[in-house]
C-alpha cells in the first residue's frame, strides 16, 4: 500500500468534529453509516484489511458513545432525581432542596412558606388578589393536617401536656357532685386532648388564611426543625394534589420510559453499535421533548446547540455529504455501485 492509499486509509475514520458535543454526535452518524457501508458491501481487496478497518471504526464509535453517555447520564440521573418523582417521601424532599438554603439557615419561616403557597395557590388554582399571603385561602391546609404527620409529633405532644395541666388546674375549681365524676370528666377532657391533632390547634389559635397558617408554623418551627415541617406540608398536602393534576396526564408513563432510557443509557457499553446509536438517538430525542432536562442539557458547557436543530439535521443528511462519505469508502475499496 503506498502513501497516497494509506492517506484515504485513515481518511474513512477522521472526522471534521472540534471534540465539541455536536461535532462529535454528527461524527457518529457519518461513522456508523460508513461502518454500516463497509460491512453490507462487497469490498476489493483482502478480507483482512476490511476486518482492520471495521475494527478501527469500531473503536472510534465506541469512544465517541462513551463520551455523549457521559454528557448525557448525568442529565437523565438528574432529571429523575427532581422530576415526575411517585415516591411522596422523595417527592417532598426534592422539592424542599429546590428552597433557598439562606431560609433554613435563618429560620426564615415566612420566606420558606412562601415557596409552598406558590405551589400550592397554583394547584388550587387560586389567583393574587393583593400582596403576600393573606389574600389566599389555606383552610385546605388546615384540613390536610388533620392527618397528624409524625414531624409534628414533637411539638403536638408539648401542646397536649401543657394542655393536660391546663385542663387538671381548671378541674380543681369546679364543682362536681363527687370526685368520681370530676376524675370522669378529667378522663374525658384528656381522651380529647390525645385525639387532637395539629389541624385543631392550628384552628384554635389562628385563621385559615396563608398568613395564619405562615404565623402557625413560625410558632411550631421552635420546636421542629423548619426543613422537617417544609417536607411534611409537601408530602401530605402538596403531592396529593399534584397527583390529581399529573397522573391522568401520563406522568407515571413518562418517568417509565425516561427509566427505561436511563437504564439503557447505563449498560451501553455492552450494546451493539446499532443498539447503542439508538440508545443516543432516544436520549437526545427525548430530553428534546422534556423541558426541563433539555435545560439540563444545555446547561453543560460541552452543548451550546439548539438540540431540535440539529436532531433535524441529523434525520435528514445532506445527499452531497453522503455522495462524499461513499467516495471516500470507494478509494479504500468498497464497490459502490453507481
Amino acid at each position: 500500500m503506498n502513501w497516497y492509499q494509506l492517506v484515504k486509509f485513515a481518511s474513512i475514520w477522521d472526522t471534521e468534529s472540534d471534540g465539541s458535543f455536536e461535532d462529535e454526535l454528527r461524527s457518529l452518524y457519518e461513522l456508523e453509516y460508513k461502518y454500516n457501508m463497509m460491512r453490507q458491501l462487497p469490498f476489493q481487496g483482502m478480507e483482512r484489511r476490511r476486518a482492520n478497518m471495521l475494527a478501527k471504526l469500531e473503536s472510534e464509535i465506541e469512544t465517541i458513545i462513551i463520551y455523549l453517555k457521559s454528557v448525557i447520564e448525568p442529565v437523565f440521573s438528574q432529571w429523575l432525581a427532581n422530576h415526575a418523582i411517585l415516591d411522596p417521601q422523595q417527592w417532598a424532599e426534592a422539592r424542599v432542596n429546590g428552597i433557598d438554603e439562606y431560609y433554613f439557615d435563618t429560620d426564615n419561616t415566612e420566606e420558606a412558606f412562601g415557596y409552598f403557597t406558590g405551589e400550592f395557590t397554583d394547584l388550587t388554582n387560586q389567583q393574587p388578589r393583593g400582596y403576600g399571603t393573606p389574600s389566599f385561602d389555606c383552610s385546605m391546609v388546615v384540613q390536610y393536617l388533620n392527618s397528624n404527620a409524625k414531624e409534628f409529633e414533637p411539638f403536638m405532644n408539648m401542646v397536649r401536656n401543657d394542655r393536660r395541666e391546663v385542663e387538671y388546674n381548671d378541674i380543681q375549681g369546679e364543682i362536681f357532685d363527687t370526685e368520681e365524676e370530676r376524675e370522669a370528666e378529667l378522663e374525658s377532657r384528656i381522651a380529647r386532648l390525645d385525639e387532637m391533632t395539629i389541624g385543631d390547634w392550628i384552628s384554635d389559635f389562628y385563621d385559615s388564611s396563608c398568613s395564619g397558617i405562615s404565623e402557625a408554623m413560625n410558632t411550631i418551627a421552635t420546636y421542629v426543625p423548619l426543613r422537617n415541617i417544609m417536607v411534611a406540608m409537601y408530602r401530605d398536602i402538596l403531592f396529593p394534589m399534584w397527583m390529581d393534576r399529573w397522573g391522568p396526564q401520563g406522568i407515571e408513563d413518562t418517568r417509565k420510559a425516561i427509566e427505561d432510557i436511563y437504564s439503557r443509557l447505563q449498560s451501553i457499553e455492552s450494546q451493539s453499535i446499532a443498539e447503542a446509536t439508538a440508545t443516543i438517538n432516544l436520549a437526545l430525542n427525548a430530553s428534546h421533548q422534556t423541558g426541563e432536562m433539555t435545560d439540563y442539557l444545555q446547561e453543560h458547557e460541552d452543548v451550546d446547540w439548539d438540540i431540535k436543530r440539529v436532531l433535524d439535521d441529523l434525520s435528514a443528511i445532506d445527499e452531497e455529504e453522503v455522495r462524499e462519505w461513499m467516495k471516500e469508502l470507494k478509494s479504500v475499496g468498497v464497490e459502490i455501485v453507481a
